[in-house]
């Protein structure tokens, strides 16, 4: 209880901190800092937990990198999904989009949540940190070629951005399906 305690308070300073500073950093830079931060954070818990065996040193180093992970995850993803998930909905669907995004996240926790212990008994914890520090490494992937830069924009001109975005894919899908 008291390990409970403690992760959630350090998660809440992390966290403040974060939304303290988070004007002041690009959120694409912001997110792929993290999901870097992360994914190594799970490489080195989960060779620690494959390779140490239940040695002293393996379960400190698999609490270091726990902690870091958690670290990460506060300050970057946490607090920037939800600011941007803010923006990027045009003004005459922003209350739905902002609920239907709100829905998807906490499906996709609930998801991670009950798949992760028969995926743990499936592929034993090393194996399966691994395959999490490959998503986030994925995660990097995915903001440099999905998402844009929200940050000191105003909404209007994030709408017209992606306006702009969806005009042009239908474009390009046009011009495919003609060919």
């Amino acid at each position: 209880m008291i390990a409970h305690i403690g992760i959630g308070i350090f998660n809440v300073i992390v966290t403040t901190i974060a939304v303290a500073i988070m004007d002041k950093i690009d959120r694409r830079k912001m997110l792929n800092i993290g999901a870097l931060g992360m994914g190594v954070s799970l490489l080195v818990m989960s060779f620690a937990m494959k390779f140490s065996g239940h040695s002293l040193t393996a379960g400190v180093i698999c609490v270091i990198a726990l902690t870091i992970y958690i670290a990460f995850f506060s300050a970057t993803w946490g607090p920037v999904m939800w600011v941007m998930i803010g923006e990027v909905f045009p003004l005459n669907i922003r209350g739905l989009g902002n609920s239907f995004a709100s829905v998807i996240n906490w499906s996709a926790n609930m998801i991670v949540s009950l798949t992760f212990p028969p995926l743990l008994d499936f592929f034993g914890t090393g194996s399966l940190f691994i395959g999490y520090a490959v998503l986030c490494f994925a995660s990097i992937w995915f903001v440099q070629k999905k998402v844009f830069e929200t940050r000191n924009r105003s909404l209007e001109d994030i709408e017209e951005t992606l306006r702009t975005r969806k005009a042009a894919a239908d474009a390009k899908d046009a011009a495919h399906a003609n060919s």
